[in-house]
């Protein structure tokens, strides 16, 4: 489903944030904060910046970022064999 930024987040479970939402990644990470929704994006820092699962590309192969305390934050808890394949970061 299509949302767009002043649409009602929360109501989710999952929320991938495409790179041409950035300007308004912010205001997306706020109205998330403390609510059980996973958030996944592509955008460059999206982890560091309070996001929970960051996809890149690296060597044709995609390789992720987790930003364990922000799930943890929300009440979501990762598994430890997602963990381990990988990168952790913190907000």
């Amino acid at each position: 489903k299509r949302l767009r930024a002043d649409d009602d987040l929360r109501s989710c479970h999952v929320l991938f944030i495409s790179r041409s939402e950035k300007e308004h990644l912010p205001e997306v990470l706020r109205q998330l904060k403390r609510r059980p929704v996973l958030s996944v994006s592509e955008i460059n820092g999206f982890a560091e910046q309070g996001g929970m699962v960051n996809l890149l590309l690296a060597n044709k192969t995609v390789k992720m970022e987790i930003n364990q305390a922000a799930a943890e934050q929300a009440g979501l808890q990762i598994s430890a064999k997602l963990l381990k394949l990988a990168r952790l970061v913190n907000s």
